[in-house]
């Protein structure tokens, strides 16, 4: 036999060691805890442009076919209850009410007549024509209750079904009475409550100027010119009954009241278009016109009932876009007034006439319109390569901007004889050429330009040319030139030896000898020629220049 100690978990286990009870029990998870999964709705395959036309159409057919499906059950319904009409000699809606509703018994739920009440309420009404008005239901019943009784035995049936005929005719006219409220008390009573909020408002005045009577205004209730006032901007009732005054004695004319031109051309123009609408109704047998389609008239109103205007001056238009001047418009109006000016009823040849004619002049629209696309569009149209300029390629040679190493010592040597317009001339043509090319200019060309600037003002090995053609590349400023000197001026003496005025490895303007210092004198050069000072004068630079040509 064998013994199994089973311990408390509140006993102490021999083998266990010492640990502290805790404060929350936890149970062990029993099933691993999954995450709610979450069905999302697919995403819809876009449609493409045909897919969505071919539904509308799809759509759009379906519609038509079931509308066009109900009218005819509705039309085939209509018949069938005329003909049921004439042959049972009823009305078509009584087969309509018993179709939808199942008849007027169950649109008016009639109750079992009780022949009790019935009888009451005929004796009430006998006793009212008869001037007895002092009693109510339970005293009629008291008292004349054996008339009852006799008109309930078996052998009185034929009274009593006469009785609830009665009381039906009765009943209807009661309810009908009450519908109309035929008593004289609830009539006045009605059209007091209506009276009381209805205000009347009164304004005599002459028409004529025989005699002098001011304006009298009248209200039936003084708070309507207080509203008056309130609504209405600005609102003078001495001002309005005078204005109003001056309307009538001028003939009740508008356009007489009117001060201004253009007040006046907007009334006309209003009127003549309300005679438009009246016209042009009158020849549509009388149908109704809301708008004028004065830009598609030819379209739908002369093409679909072979009308056209009579004797309009100019284009046929809107009366808003007609000149604001008044003789014109009140001639129009005048002219549409007299019937001098209005439609025309064309006849079959007469509109296959105008129809030739419409459809040339819109021929004649639509290649007006693809010719001048670009016009009416407002967009440049691209040059083609015939009218674009030779393109410019490659860099401006260097001569064109500042001349060769050869050409720049040449023009110092001959600056003398050059004049001053040429070189206004080229320096102009560089800045033209120079702006041209600043739009190709990269940021590391201005780089290099500012290095090489940098270098020559601080003495680098580049020579003058390769100086110049960098620092003078299309984009950048040009490198400035030497100061002039004043040309010296020469006298034109016959003793003036042949030699030449500089020798040819000096430049223009600047004298070989050491200049003297502040302290030092000038002492004259012996290699130049005394001038006379009675002949010498000076000369400017366009003069000097233009002796030197000559």
């Amino acid at each position: 036999m064998v013994i199994i100690k089973v311990y408390k978990p509140s006993d102490k286990h021999p083998s266990a060691s010492k640990v502290p009870k805790s404060k929350y029990s936890f149970v062990p998870a029993q099933r691993t805890i999954q995450p709610r999964l979450r069905f999302y709705q697919p995403t819809k395959n876009l449609l493409t442009k045909t897919q969505h036309k071919e539904r509308e159409e799809h759509g759009k057919a379906k519609r038509e076919a079931f509308k066009k499906d109900v009218e005819e059950l509705n039309n085939e319904l209509k018949c069938r209850c005329a003909a049921l009409a004439t042959k049972y000699r009823l009305k078509e809606h009584y087969f309509l009410d018993m179709f939808f509703q199942g008849g007027i018994q169950t649109v008016r739920a009639q109750k079992k007549i009780n022949k009790y009440n019935a009888w009451k309420f005929v004796k009430s009404h006998d006793l009212r024509n008869s001037g007895i008005t002092n009693l109510n239901t339970v005293q009629i019943a008291q008292k004349y209750g054996n008339e009852y009784r006799e008109l309930h035995r078996p052998e009185n049936r034929t009274a009593m079904h006469e009785l609830v005929k009665r009381y039906k005719r009765i009943s209807r006219q009661v309810a009908y009475q009450k519908i109309q409220r035929p008593t004289a008390k609830a009539h006045a009573q009605i059209f007091a409550k209506s009276a009381s909020n209805l205000g009347e408002m009164f304004n005599t005045f002459k028409h004529h100027t025989d005699m002098f009577t001011a304006p009298k205004w009248y209200f039936s209730n003084p708070k309507i010119e207080l509203y008056l006032k309130v609504i209405v901007h600005s609102w003078d009732t001495d001002r309005v009954g005078y204005r109003l005054e001056a309307f009538a004695i001028t003939g009740c004319s508008p356009e007489k009241m009117l001060e201004k031109a253009d007040e006046k051309s907007k009334i006309l123009k209003h009127q003549i278009q309300d005679k438009v609408k009246e016209l042009l109704s009158n020849k549509l047998s009388g149908k109704t016109i809301n708008t004028i389609p004065w830009d598609n008239f030819s379209s739908q109103i002369t093409l679909l009932h072979s009308i056209i205007p009579r004797n309009w001056p100019g284009e046929f238009q809107n009366p808003s876009r007609l000149s604001s001047k008044v003789a014109p418009l009140q001639d129009l109006l005048a002219g549409l007034e007299d019937g001098s000016i209005g439609f025309k009823q064309l006849d079959p040849d007469e509109l296959e006439e105008w129809t030739v004619k419409h459809e040339e002049e819109m021929r004649k629209k639509r290649e007006g319109k693809k010719n001048g696309a670009n016009k009416a569009s407002g967009k440049k149209g691209k040059k083609s390569s015939a009218s674009k300029g030779p393109a410019k390629r490659g860099k401006v040679p260097i001569e064109r901007i500042m001349g060769t190493a050869k050409s720049v010592d040449h023009s110092l040597s001959s600056s003398s004889e050059s004049s001053s317009s040429s070189e206004s001339d080229s320096d102009s043509k560089n800045n033209e050429l120079n702006a041209k090319r600043s739009n190709t200019k990269k940021a590391g060309d201005r780089k290099k330009d500012k290095m090489l600037k940098r270098k020559a003002l601080e003495g680098g090995g580049n020579s003058d040319a390769t100086v110049n053609k960098k620092l003078n590349a299309p984009g950048q400023k040009e490198w400035p030139k030497p100061k002039k000197i004043l040309k010296k001026v020469v006298s034109h003496s016959p003793h003036a030896s042949s030699e030449p005025l500089f020798l040819p490895d000096q430049s223009p303007g600047l004298d070989p000898s050491p200049l003297p210092s502040q302290n030092e004198t000038p002492q004259a050069n012996p290699n130049t020629h005394a001038t006379n000072p009675n002949r010498q004068r000076n000369i400017s630079d366009g003069e000097w220049d233009a002796k030197a040509e000559a």
